[in-house]
C-alpha cells in the first residue's frame, strides 16, 4: 500500500530535472509549460486515461465538470466535509452562544470572536481542501486511482504554497472587486487555474499565478463565462436544497448538520471546474496530449527510481 502510494505521489508531485523545466522564470513559451516538458530520457509509451485529452466545446466542458464531480463524488465529499467540519462546529457555537448572550455587549463579543476564528480556520482548511480535491480530479486524466489519504498527504506537503496562492489571489481579486467590481472579474480570469498549476506542475506561488495568467491569455471571456455558468448552477442547487431544509427542519442542530452536508456536496462540485478547464486549455494552447503526459510520467518515475 505504501509503495503504491509513493509511486502515485512521484507521478504527480516530483519535478523534472531543471534542464527539463521551462519555468526558470515566468516565461512559459515551450510546449507543456513550466515543469511539464517531456524528458528526453522518456520512452515512447502511451499511458491509457480515464478521460480523453482533447479540445472541448464550452458545453462539453460544463458537462464534463459535473460528470467528473459525480464520478468522484464520495471521495470529494469526504475530503471537503472533513476540512469543513471545524467551520460548521464553529458556526453552531456562534449561533448557540449568541442566543444565550445576556447583553448586547456579549452578543457583539461572540460575533467578533466567532468571525475571527471563522476567518482563521477557513484560511487553513480551504486551501487544503482545494489542493486535495484538485489532485483527485487530475487523476482522471492520468489513469490513477488515488485514495483520499494519498490526496491529503500531498496536499499537506504543499500547504505553504497552497496558503500563499490562496492569500495572494484572494487579495488581488478582492482589491479588484473594490475597484468598481470589473477589475475583480478580470483578475479572477487571470488566476482561475492557479491551484491546478501549483499542484499538478509543482510550481511555487508566483510561478503558478504567472502560469495561470499565461494559460488563460486570449481566453478570458471563455473563462469568465465558464466560471459564471458553473457557479450559477452550483448556487441554484445549493439555494434550493438549503431552502427545503430550512422550511421543513425545525431543530437547529439537525438543520445545521444537513446544511453542512449540502454545503460540502456543493463545494465538491465547485472545485472540479478549474481542473477541467486547466487540462482543456493546455490541450488548446500547447497541444498537450496523452503521449506528452505519459512521457512526463515516465520521466518522473525514472528520476524517482534513480534517487533510490
Amino acid at each position: 500500500m505504501r509503495r503504491r502510494t509513493d509511486r502515485w505521489v512521484r507521478r504527480l508531485a516530483q519535478p523534472l530535472d531543471e534542464e527539463s523545466r521551462c519555468g526558470e522564470s515566468a516565461n512559459f513559451d515551450g510546449r507543456g509549460g513550466a515543469g511539464l516538458l517531456p524528458s528526453k530520457r522518456a520512452k515512447d509509451k502511451v499511458t491509457p486515461m480515464k478521460v480523453e485529452l482533447k479540445d472541448r466545446t464550452f458545453g462539453e466542458l460544463v458537462g464534463q465538470s459535473f460528470s467528473l464531480a459525480v464520478s468522484h463524488f464520495y471521495k470529494l465529499f469526504a475530503m471537503v466535509y472533513l476540512f469543513n467540519l471545524p467551520v460548521w462546529v464553529l458556526k453552531y457555537w456562534i449561533t448557540t452562544a449568541g442566543n444565550q448572550a445576556a447583553t448586547p455587549e456579549q452578543v457583539v463579543l461572540v460575533a467578533t470572536v466567532g468571525s475571527l476564528l471563522f476567518l482563521f480556520i477557513s484560511l487553513i482548511v480551504t486551501p487544503l481542501a482545494s489542493g486535495a480535491c484538485t489532485l483527485l480530479v487530475a487523476s482522471s486524466f492520468t489513469d490513477d486511482n488515488p485514495t483520499v489519504l494519498d490526496c491529503l498527504r500531498l496536499a499537506f506537503s504543499r500547504f505553504g504554497q497552497l496558503l500563499g496562492a490562496a492569500m495572494m489571489t484572494g487579495l488581488v481579486v478582492g482589491l479588484g472587486a473594490m475597484l468598481f467590481v470589473v477589475p475583480g472579474f478580470v483578475f479572477m480570469t487571470w488566476y482561475f487555474v492557479t491551484t491546478p498549476a501549483l499542484m499538478v506542475e509543482r510550481l511555487g506561488v508566483q510561478l503558478a499565478m504567472a502560469r495561470s495568467k499565461h494559460l488563460t491569455d486570449g481566453n478570458r471571456w471563455s473563462v469568465l463565462g465558464f466560471f459564471l455558468v458553473t457557479t450559477f448552477i452550483v448556487m441554484v442547487v445549493y439555494g434550493a436544497t438549503k431552502a427545503v431544509v430550512e422550511d421543513h427542519i425545525s431543530n437547529p442542530l439537525l438543520s445545521l448538520v444537513l446544511q453542512s452536508v449540502i454545503g460540502a456536496a456543493i463545494d465538491a462540485l465547485g472545485v472540479v471546474a478549474p481542473v477541467v478547464y486547466y487540462f482543456n486549455i493546455r490541450v488548446r494552447k500547447e497541444a498537450f496530449d496523452v503521449e506528452a503526459l505519459s512521457q512526463i510520467v515516465e520521466a518522473i518515475g525514472e528520476r524517482g527510481a534513480a534517487r533510490k
